[in-house]
């Protein structure tokens, strides 16, 4: 049960904060509100790739019922926050502008930090809860 708890509670805050980032208005190609979002959402992703991590390294040879809608959870809430950046990690990764779009130029070193928080950390914890999950199915 603390499980489910516990991803609940860090998808759902990662999800809100890196929602803040979208309330941007991009005034003069300001990316601050992405940058704050990823600082702030950085501990509650690690949590879920760290217990991704973990359980691929247990002992143990079957998971509980608890444990599987636990990565469950974390598995639908990291696909809605890459589906939320989609077209943020389209910008940055793909056109190589800025966070906030082509007409603010070419991409700074703070991009590099959005892409890391916004599509990086979210796709690691997708991969880290799939192989938990598919590891101990067999």
């Amino acid at each position: 049960m603390k499980h489910i708890i516990l991803f609940s509670f860090c998808i759902v805050l990662a999800f809100l904060i890196q929602a803040l980032g979208h309330s941007s208005t991009c005034t003069q190609g300001d990316t601050d509100p992405w940058v704050s979002g990823t600082v702030l959402s950085f501990p509650f992703l690690a949590v879920l790739i760290g217990f991704g991590a973990a359980s691929l390294f247990r002992s143990q040879r079957h998971l509980t019922a608890l444990e599987i809608s636990a990565f469950v959870i974390g598995l639908l809430g990291c696909s809605v926050i890459l589906a939320m950046n989609a077209e943020l990690i389209e910008h940055i990764l793909i056109l190589g502008v800025t966070a906030c779009g082509p007409d603010y130029g070419p991409k700074t070193s703070d991009d590099s930090v959005i892409l890391f928080g916004y599509g990086i950390m979210p796709a690691v914890a997708i991969l880290f809860l799939l192989a938990s999950l598919v590891k101990w199915r067999r």
